[in-house]
Protein backbone atom coordinates (compact mmCIF):
# COMPACT_ATOMS: atom_id res chain seq x y z
CA UNK A 1 0.00 0.00 0.00
CA UNK A 2 1.05 3.80 -0.42
CA UNK A 3 4.50 4.05 -2.20
CA UNK A 4 5.95 0.75 -0.77
CA UNK A 5 5.80 -0.93 -4.16
CA UNK A 6 6.88 2.01 -6.62
CA UNK A 7 10.10 0.25 -7.22
CA UNK A 8 10.92 -3.52 -7.02
CA UNK A 9 14.14 -4.13 -4.37
CA UNK A 10 15.31 -7.57 -3.48
CA UNK A 11 14.60 -8.59 -0.17
CA UNK A 12 12.30 -6.02 0.48
CA UNK A 13 11.27 -5.88 4.50
CA UNK A 14 7.43 -6.31 5.02
CA UNK A 15 5.72 -2.93 5.93
CA UNK A 16 2.74 -5.29 8.48
CA UNK A 17 6.11 -6.13 10.49
CA UNK A 18 7.36 -2.58 10.77
CA UNK A 19 4.65 -1.51 12.11
CA UNK A 20 4.14 -3.93 14.08
CA UNK A 21 7.58 -3.90 15.94
CA UNK A 22 6.71 0.31 16.36
CA UNK A 23 3.68 -0.71 18.05
CA UNK A 24 5.74 -3.36 20.33
CA UNK A 25 7.96 -0.54 21.35
CA UNK A 26 5.98 1.35 23.16
CA UNK A 27 6.98 5.10 21.68
CA UNK A 28 7.21 8.20 23.65
CA UNK A 29 5.53 11.23 22.03
CA UNK A 30 7.38 12.75 18.79
CA UNK A 31 9.59 9.51 18.89
CA UNK A 32 12.78 9.23 16.54
CA UNK A 33 13.71 5.53 14.93
CA UNK A 34 16.46 4.93 12.83
CA UNK A 35 17.10 2.61 10.09
CA UNK A 36 21.24 1.89 9.51
CA UNK A 37 20.35 -0.20 6.55
CA UNK A 38 17.93 1.32 4.95
CA UNK A 39 17.36 -0.59 1.80
CA UNK A 40 14.44 0.87 0.11
CA UNK A 41 12.70 2.95 2.43
CA UNK A 42 9.62 0.54 4.49
CA UNK A 43 10.81 0.99 7.62
CA UNK A 44 11.08 5.21 7.02
CA UNK A 45 7.81 5.04 5.35
CA UNK A 46 6.31 3.31 8.24
CA UNK A 47 7.69 5.75 10.65
CA UNK A 48 6.50 8.84 9.34
CA UNK A 49 2.92 7.20 8.28
CA UNK A 50 3.35 6.58 12.24
CA UNK A 51 4.19 10.05 13.84
CA UNK A 52 7.68 9.81 13.77
CA UNK A 53 10.62 11.60 12.83
CA UNK A 54 12.29 8.78 10.53
CA UNK A 55 16.17 8.30 10.01
CA UNK A 56 17.77 6.46 7.70
CA UNK A 57 21.22 5.07 5.95
CA UNK A 58 22.60 2.73 3.05
CA UNK A 59 25.99 2.32 1.24
CA UNK A 60 23.73 1.70 -2.33
CA UNK A 61 23.11 5.02 -3.44
CA UNK A 62 19.08 4.01 -5.09
CA UNK A 63 18.50 2.57 -2.04
CA UNK A 64 18.80 6.49 -0.59
CA UNK A 65 17.29 8.02 -3.89
CA UNK A 66 13.89 5.31 -3.63
CA UNK A 67 13.65 5.85 0.19
CA UNK A 68 13.66 9.64 -0.21
CA UNK A 69 11.35 8.92 -3.27
CA UNK A 70 8.72 7.48 -0.81
CA UNK A 71 9.17 9.67 1.89
CA UNK A 72 9.40 12.94 -0.41
CA UNK A 73 6.00 11.45 -2.17
CA UNK A 74 3.53 11.42 1.08
CA UNK A 75 4.15 15.29 1.39
CA UNK A 76 2.73 15.71 -2.34
CA UNK A 77 -0.49 16.76 -3.02
CA UNK A 78 -2.46 14.77 -5.35
CA UNK A 79 -4.24 16.37 -7.61
CA UNK A 80 -0.35 17.68 -8.25
CA UNK A 81 0.93 14.00 -8.92
CA UNK A 82 -2.00 13.95 -10.99
CA UNK A 83 -1.45 16.95 -13.27
CA UNK A 84 2.21 15.98 -13.52
CA UNK A 85 1.57 12.40 -15.16
CA UNK A 86 -1.15 14.27 -17.43
CA UNK A 87 1.45 16.44 -18.82
CA UNK A 88 4.39 14.14 -18.85
CA UNK A 89 1.80 11.80 -20.61
CA UNK A 90 0.83 13.91 -23.11
CA UNK A 91 4.34 15.09 -24.29
CA UNK A 92 5.30 11.13 -24.63
CA UNK A 93 2.42 10.09 -27.03
CA UNK A 94 3.18 13.47 -29.27
CA UNK A 95 4.58 12.63 -32.66
CA UNK A 96 7.42 11.53 -32.49
CA UNK A 97 8.87 13.50 -35.30
CA UNK A 98 9.14 15.91 -33.79
CA UNK A 99 11.86 14.36 -31.51
CA UNK A 100 13.77 12.38 -33.92
CA UNK A 101 17.63 13.90 -33.23
CA UNK A 102 20.70 12.87 -34.69
CA UNK A 103 22.00 13.07 -31.23
CA UNK A 104 20.45 12.04 -28.10
CA UNK A 105 20.11 14.44 -25.69
CA UNK A 106 19.88 12.47 -21.86
CA UNK A 107 22.63 9.97 -22.76
CA UNK A 108 25.39 11.83 -24.08
CA UNK A 109 25.48 14.06 -20.79
CA UNK A 110 26.47 10.56 -18.88
CA UNK A 111 30.49 9.83 -18.43
CA UNK A 112 31.74 8.04 -21.54
CA UNK A 113 32.60 4.85 -19.93
CA UNK A 114 28.82 4.40 -19.07
CA UNK A 115 27.66 5.28 -22.21
CA UNK A 116 29.15 2.76 -23.61
CA UNK A 117 28.13 0.37 -21.16
CA UNK A 118 24.49 1.41 -21.67
CA UNK A 119 24.70 0.62 -25.20
CA UNK A 120 26.31 -2.88 -24.52
CA UNK A 121 22.53 -3.75 -22.81
CA UNK A 122 20.23 -1.73 -25.43
CA UNK A 123 19.08 -1.56 -28.29
CA UNK A 124 19.56 1.09 -30.17
CA UNK A 125 15.68 2.06 -30.63
CA UNK A 126 15.33 1.23 -26.95
CA UNK A 127 18.11 3.62 -25.44
CA UNK A 128 16.80 6.05 -27.50
CA UNK A 129 12.96 5.49 -26.16
CA UNK A 130 14.92 6.12 -22.73
CA UNK A 131 16.70 9.06 -23.58
CA UNK A 132 13.19 10.84 -24.37
CA UNK A 133 12.01 9.66 -21.54
CA UNK A 134 14.76 10.88 -19.03
CA UNK A 135 14.88 13.99 -21.01
CA UNK A 136 11.44 15.07 -20.21
CA UNK A 137 11.59 14.08 -17.18
CA UNK A 138 14.79 16.48 -16.74
CA UNK A 139 13.15 19.15 -18.00
CA UNK A 140 10.46 19.16 -14.93
CA UNK A 141 10.61 21.17 -11.49
CA UNK A 142 12.88 19.56 -8.96
CA UNK A 143 10.16 17.71 -6.63
CA UNK A 144 8.99 14.66 -5.64
CA UNK A 145 7.16 13.82 -8.50
CA UNK A 146 10.31 14.46 -10.31
CA UNK A 147 11.69 11.55 -7.97
CA UNK A 148 9.01 9.40 -8.86
CA UNK A 149 9.16 9.55 -12.16
CA UNK A 150 12.53 9.02 -12.12
CA UNK A 151 12.34 6.00 -9.88
CA UNK A 152 9.39 4.38 -12.37
CA UNK A 153 11.83 4.76 -15.11
CA UNK A 154 14.68 2.86 -13.15
CA UNK A 155 11.96 0.00 -12.67
CA UNK A 156 11.40 -0.61 -16.39
CA UNK A 157 15.17 -0.90 -17.05
CA UNK A 158 15.89 -4.37 -16.55
CA UNK A 159 12.40 -5.32 -18.59
CA UNK A 160 13.57 -3.33 -21.57
CA UNK A 161 17.48 -4.30 -21.71
CA UNK A 162 19.18 -7.67 -22.55
CA UNK A 163 19.26 -8.09 -19.06
CA UNK A 164 17.99 -11.53 -17.89
CA UNK A 165 15.18 -10.56 -16.35
CA UNK A 166 14.61 -13.03 -13.16
CA UNK A 167 18.52 -13.48 -12.51
CA UNK A 168 19.85 -11.05 -9.81
CA UNK A 169 23.01 -10.58 -11.56
CA UNK A 170 23.03 -8.73 -14.53
CA UNK A 171 23.11 -11.33 -17.26
CA UNK A 172 22.74 -11.35 -20.96
CA UNK A 173 19.67 -12.81 -22.55
CA UNK A 174 18.66 -12.86 -26.26
CA UNK A 175 15.14 -11.03 -26.70
CA UNK A 176 13.19 -10.06 -29.31
CA UNK A 177 13.87 -6.52 -28.63
CA UNK A 178 11.45 -5.31 -32.14
CA UNK A 179 8.97 -5.61 -30.45
CA UNK A 180 9.75 -3.26 -27.45
CA UNK A 181 8.50 -0.34 -26.97
CA UNK A 182 10.37 1.84 -24.02
CA UNK A 183 7.83 4.68 -24.12
CA UNK A 184 4.88 2.39 -23.59
CA UNK A 185 6.82 0.49 -20.94
CA UNK A 186 7.08 3.45 -18.74
CA UNK A 187 3.80 4.65 -19.30
CA UNK A 188 2.40 1.83 -18.14
CA UNK A 189 4.53 1.85 -14.90
CA UNK A 190 3.93 5.29 -14.66
CA UNK A 191 0.38 5.51 -14.86
CA UNK A 192 -0.19 1.82 -12.17
CA UNK A 193 2.34 3.67 -9.63
CA UNK A 194 0.77 6.76 -10.03
CA UNK A 195 -3.01 6.11 -9.67
CA UNK A 196 -1.97 3.57 -6.92
CA UNK A 197 0.28 6.38 -4.66
CA UNK A 198 -2.62 9.00 -5.31
CA UNK A 199 -5.40 7.07 -4.18
CA UNK A 200 -3.14 6.21 -1.23
CA UNK A 201 -2.63 10.10 -0.84
CA UNK A 202 -6.22 11.22 -1.65
CA UNK A 203 -7.16 8.35 1.52
CA UNK A 204 -5.05 9.47 3.63
CA UNK A 205 -6.04 13.01 3.64
CA UNK A 206 -3.73 16.16 4.25
CA UNK A 207 -1.59 15.98 7.00
CA UNK A 208 1.84 16.98 8.50
CA UNK A 209 4.78 14.40 8.73
CA UNK A 210 7.57 14.53 11.18
CA UNK A 211 10.99 15.07 9.38
CA UNK A 212 12.85 12.56 7.28
CA UNK A 213 16.50 12.27 6.97
CA UNK A 214 18.86 9.71 4.74
CA UNK A 215 22.16 9.59 4.56
CA UNK A 216 24.21 7.59 1.75
CA UNK A 217 27.00 6.58 4.36
CA UNK A 218 28.56 3.32 6.35
CA UNK A 219 26.29 2.45 9.42
CA UNK A 220 29.39 1.67 10.73
CA UNK A 221 30.02 5.98 10.64
CA UNK A 222 26.32 6.38 12.24
CA UNK A 223 28.67 9.14 14.88
CA UNK A 224 29.88 11.10 11.50
CA UNK A 225 26.11 11.64 10.41
CA UNK A 226 23.25 11.66 13.03
CA UNK A 227 24.60 15.20 14.72
CA UNK A 228 22.05 16.33 17.43
CA UNK A 229 19.89 13.19 16.91
CA UNK A 230 23.12 11.14 18.14
CA UNK A 231 21.76 9.66 21.35
CA UNK A 232 18.60 10.74 21.07
CA UNK A 233 16.96 7.57 18.49
CA UNK A 234 14.29 6.07 20.36
CA UNK A 235 14.11 3.04 18.23
CA UNK A 236 16.26 1.19 15.48
CA UNK A 237 14.67 -1.09 13.45
CA UNK A 238 16.38 -3.17 10.38
CA UNK A 239 16.58 -5.08 8.12
CA UNK A 240 20.38 -6.26 7.87
CA UNK A 241 21.22 -6.79 4.40
CA UNK A 242 21.45 -10.14 3.10
CA UNK A 243 25.55 -9.93 2.65
CA UNK A 244 26.86 -12.04 -0.57
CA UNK A 245 23.37 -13.54 -1.18
CA UNK A 246 21.80 -10.79 -2.61
CA UNK A 247 24.57 -8.42 -5.12
CA UNK A 248 22.47 -5.29 -4.27
CA UNK A 249 24.76 -3.02 -6.55
CA UNK A 250 25.12 -5.73 -9.17
CA UNK A 251 21.71 -6.38 -9.59
CA UNK A 252 21.08 -2.85 -10.06
CA UNK A 253 24.13 -1.49 -12.11
CA UNK A 254 21.80 -0.71 -14.93
CA UNK A 255 19.79 1.96 -12.71
CA UNK A 256 22.76 3.33 -11.31
CA UNK A 257 24.84 4.27 -14.54
CA UNK A 258 21.13 5.50 -16.40
CA UNK A 259 20.32 7.39 -13.55
CA UNK A 260 23.98 9.04 -12.66
CA UNK A 261 23.33 7.67 -9.08
CA UNK A 262 27.67 5.64 -9.26
CA UNK A 263 29.58 6.23 -12.00
CA UNK A 264 30.46 2.58 -13.58
CA UNK A 265 33.80 2.91 -12.76
CA UNK A 266 32.85 3.29 -8.95
CA UNK A 267 31.02 0.16 -9.00
CA UNK A 268 33.66 -2.64 -7.82
CA UNK A 269 34.87 -0.89 -5.01
CA UNK A 270 31.22 0.15 -3.48
CA UNK A 271 30.39 -3.07 -4.21
CA UNK A 272 33.30 -3.99 -1.79
CA UNK A 273 32.77 -1.90 0.77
Amino acid sequence: YGPHDIHEYRGKFFPQLVRALLNLCELPAYPIVFDPMCGSGTTLVEANLSGCTALGMDLNPLSVFISNTKCGILRTRPEMLIREYERVRKILLSPRQRWQTSKMTYVTSLPSKDQRYLESWFAPHVLSGLDLIATVIGEMEASACRDLFWVCLSDILRPVSWQKTDDLRVRREDKNDSDIDAIAEYLSQLGRTVRHVAAFLLEDGTRSYHECQIFQADARQIGRHLGSYLGNVDAVITSPPYATALPYLDTDRLSLCFLKLLPRGEHRSTDFE
